[in-house]
């Protein structure tokens, strides 16, 4: 389904889980929500499809909902300007290799105050891992 032109595949109705998955198209700022209501039902949004927004050159900044747990495969691989990642919420478990690879190399994270130390250290190991330089910041 379709909400804000953003696209969504239910996974589990009974959970109320939702990925997001590739839109039409995108520019500027992308943020992912929380949740999104669908027929009177309100949806955890937890995944980011693997390649969703791969190559989007118009993409500047993107801003995860705090529900968050995955992050797909070379999902934002070569959005060469996108030089903003913002983490809403430190419930990040997962980043698929290559989701970050081919992007500004002047990115800047930005993650929750409150998010541990042991957190951000776990958070970085994942973001290298995904495509980013070992010398990343997280703010």
């Amino acid at each position: 389904f379709t909400k804000n032109k953003l696209s969504y595949k239910i996974v589990d109705e009974i959970l109320n889980i939702v990925k997001m998955s590739k839109p039409d198209k995108v520019s500027g700022k992308l943020t992912v929500p929380a949740s999104v209501t669908y027929d009177d039902k309100k949806f955890n949004i937890e995944e980011i499809e693997k390649r969703a927004f791969k190559g989007e050159k118009r993409l500047k900044a993107v801003s995860f909902g705090k529900n968050v747990k995955k992050i797909g495969k070379e999902c934002f691989a070569d959005c060469a300007n996108l030089k903003l990642i913002e983490f809403k919420g430190n419930k990040i478990k997962y980043i698929g290799k290559s989701a970050f690879k081919g992007i500004n190399a002047k990115v800047k994270i930005k993650v929750p105050a409150e998010m541990s130390k042991k957190d951000r250290v776990k958070l970085k190991k994942m973001l290298i891992k995904a495509g980013l330089s070992k010398d990343i910041v997280i703010e």
